[in-house]
């Protein structure tokens, strides 16, 4: 057996004989070896990225052979992606953002630190070389692309919505992170949106980003709080009052599905009548976990399809017809719409 094969069994914590059973494991031992060398030799020029797309696109397939492999044993399967993303990680840390989506800099993904650099769609040039290609490479996978583009629907989205409403707005914003769908908003007399996250870093840097882009940071109203603090609507009302507007940018991908049917009638039933709920899904038919599940450890979030994400709320006694799906330009992310 190849030391490296025995070297991502042990760091996988996975027995010693599954490699006699399963080839499959001691070629991706020996094909990440072969990956990783020719990342190492890549040169400073930017017509090298595409070598890193090849080289990742030949390597695909091998860990496709092992997602079918273990497909029935999800807890051996995260090992040996663990071990993979271990056994490359002198490599892919070296790049700022493979580190951001391996190591979660704020003990959690999609951190608002990350969305930033995504958002920005920059390479961190640290050096030249593999670091900035992998950069670039991430940027440039689907998934990436259409957290951008779900930033310029949900900011449309709110735009119009804030024109739409006529008397007083109170908004609730879930997981808001840095808030930068708050950025192109005009100002509105007797608007207050309650921006809130998990994370309490946050505060200060969306306060700083706030005033110093938008027109709305005195009517933007920072703080600390766990989305499933809001499924009681009767907190809600007593707290806040009727909200006109209730929406996250991603937060809903993270909740499972039991939690999901729980917050969702709660937000519903807070909303004044003609109330808007905004609900952003990421649609597992469209995007492949190659990307997140290996090369990054961006796991977390749920794999739904557009249909399964309705039901849903359909299932929280939302009927079809109160309904709107949209998507954003790459269509890996739906909106479902909800209107009291």
């Amino acid at each position: 057996m190849p030391v490296g094969s025995l070297s991502l069994i042990e760091t996988g914590q996975i027995l010693p004989e599954l490699a006699d059973e399963m080839p499959c494991l001691r070629t991706l031992s020996e094909k990440t070896e072969e990956l990783l060398e020719n990342l190492r030799g890549l040169g400073s020029r930017p017509d090298e990225f595409v070598k890193v797309e090849a080289l990742l696109s030949a390597f695909k397939p091998v860990t496709e052979a092992i997602d079918v492999a273990f497909c029935n044993n999800p807890k051996v399967l995260g090992k040996i992606r663990e071990g993979f993303r271990r056994n490359s990680a002198d490599v892919f840390l070296k790049s700022k953002l493979f580190r951001a989506v391996r190591t979660w800099q704020e003990g959690y993904p999609a951190d608002y630190l990350t969305m930033e650099m995504i958002y920005a769609n920059l390479p961190h040039d640290a050096g030249g070389g593999a670091p900035c290609h992998l950069d670039k490479y991430f940027h440039s996978r689907l998934l990436s692309r259409a957290i951008r583009s779900r930033l310029s629907k949900l900011s449309g989205l709110l735009q119009a919505r804030l024109k739409e409403e006529t008397g007083k707005s109170n908004w609730l914003a879930l997981a808001c992170g840095p808030c930068r769908e708050l950025l192109a908003l005009p100002r509105k007399k007797n608007l207050t949106i309650n921006a809130t996250d998990y994370d309490p870093n946050f505060i200060p840097y969306a306060k700083y980003l706030l005033e110093s882009e938008s027109k709305v940071a005195d009517c933007v109203r920072l703080q600390k709080a766990n989305a499933m603090s809001f499924l009681s609507a009767k907190r809600n009302l007593s707290e806040y009052g009727l909200f006109t507007t209730i929406y996250s940018p991603g937060v809903f991908d993270y909740l499972d599905d039991n939690a999901l049917t729980m917050l969702i009638p709660g937000l519903y039933k807070s909303l004044a009548p003609g109330g808007l709920l905004i609900l952003p899904f990421k649609d597992s038919t469209r995007y492949e976990l190659f990307d997140y599940h290996w090369l990054a450890k961006w796991n977390s979030f749920f794999q739904r399809t557009a249909d399964f994400a309705v039901s849903l709320v359909n299932r929280s006694g939302i009927s079809a017809d109160q309904i709107t799906v949209e998507r954003e330009e790459t269509g890996a992310i739906l909106f479902i719409v909800v209107r009291k």
